[in-house]
């Protein structure tokens, strides 16, 4: 399981709504096409990059890699 790590999600800047939503509407049009970025600390994933495009497969049980 990924796990969220509140200091490396400060670090990205937020979308705008704009953004999010152009972001989820090619997320649910073509799937999530963009790998994930985790960082395997003894075993625990912790999301580097991908947060927006992580929340968005959860919601819409989308695969992600």
């Amino acid at each position: 399981m990924i796990e969220i790590d509140e200091e490396f999600q400060k670090l990205i800047p937020p979308l705008t709504a704009e953004e999010y939503d152009q972001l989820k509407e090619n997320c649910l049009n073509e799937g999530i096409r963009d790998a994930l970025v985790v960082w395997n600390d003894n075993g625990k994933l912790i999301l580097v990059d991908g947060h927006n495009r992580y929340q968005i497969a959860k919601k819409h049980n989308l695969e992600y890699k």
